[in-house]
């Protein structure tokens, strides 16, 4: 029986959580200055699920489903934290 490795979802599962960090940095109030980290918590939220996506096409299983899964919460929080800021200074 030949293991299949799971390179892609695990990666498509870091970038998700790596993707909710700013958010939480940004919640907790450590400023690190502007919108950057927010910024690229979107762009590794996106990397996340492109990875995930990829996985999931070659064998269906549980991590890239949970990195997907991750990867689109952590950009959806990632864009309310810049719409709400965007209506609040507008």
């Amino acid at each position: 029986m030949k293991k299949q490795y799971n390179m892609l979802g695990s990666s498509g599962l870091i970038c998700g959580i790596l993707s909710i960090l700013p958010v939480l940095i940004f919640i907790i109030g450590i400023s690190i200055g502007t919108f950057g980290p927010v910024y690229y918590g979107i762009l590794i939220g996106i990397v996340g699920m492109v990875l995930s996506g990829l996985q999931s096409k070659r064998t269906d299983n549980q991590v890239s489903e949970v990195g997907l899964i991750v990867s689109i919460i952590g950009i959806s929080l990632n864009l309310i934290i810049i719409v709400m800021f965007m209506g609040l200074f507008h």
